[in-house]
C-alpha cells in the first residue's frame, strides 16, 4: 500500500500511522468510473500533504488477489483506504473519515447519472459505518514493516 520508507521519513516520533479503510457496495453502478473519481479527488489530497497513502477501486478476490470486475460476483463493492498521519488516533480516524467522504462527495458530483439524490444522501450517510476498519502503528512499527529498522 504505502511506501513505507518515504512515509516514515514524514513521521515524527510520536505520530501514528492511521488507515482507516471501508467498503461501499454499490450493484449496478459503474464501478470502474466512480473509483476513478475517488482515487483522483484522494490523489489530490495526498500531494497536498493532507493523506499519506490512498486507494480507491473494486473489492479483491480473496483466493487469488486479483482485483473483482465490475461484472464479477462482488465485483460491485468499492473500497476505499486512506492512511493520514496524525498526533492520536482520533484526530486520524476524523481525516481519514473526512477523506473517505469528500471522496465519495466528488463522485456524488461528478457522476450525476450514477447517483439519484436519494442515493447520494444514503451513501454520504453509510461512511464512518458497520463496513469501516482502522488500525494504525507508530513510526517504529512503520520502519520494522520496511525493513528500516537496525
Amino acid at each position: 500500500m504505502s511506501d513505507m520508507r518515504a512515509v516514515s521519513q514524514r513521521m515524527g516520533p510520536r505520530d501514528l500511522l492511521v488507515a482507516v479503510s471501508q467498503k461501499f457496495p454499490l450493484p449496478g453502478k459503474n464501478l470502474a468510473a466512480v473509483s476513478r473519481v475517488v482515487d483522483a479527488h484522494l490523489g489530490r489530497l495526498h500531494r497536498r500533504g493532507q493523506i499519506a497513502d490512498s486507494y480507491a477501486g473494486p473489492a479483491h478476490d480473496r483466493g487469488t488477489g486479483r482485483a473483482l470486475a465490475p461484472t464479477d460476483p462482488g465485483g460491485d463493492v468499492l473500497v476505499v483506504r486512506v492512511e493520514v498521519i496524525a498526533a492520536d488516533v482520533n484526530p486520524g480516524l476524523q481525516a481519514g473519515i473526512a477523506a473517505l467522504r469528500s471522496g465519495l462527495r466528488a463522485a456524488v458530483a461528478a457522476l450525476p447519472d450514477q447517483f439519484g439524490p436519494e442515493q447520494a444522501a444514503q451513501l454520504l450517510a453509510t461512511v464512518g459505518g458497520d463496513a469501516m476498519s482502522v488500525s494504525w502503528a507508530n513510526r517504529t512499527e512503520v520502519r520494522i514493516r520496511d525493513g528500516l529498522f537496525p
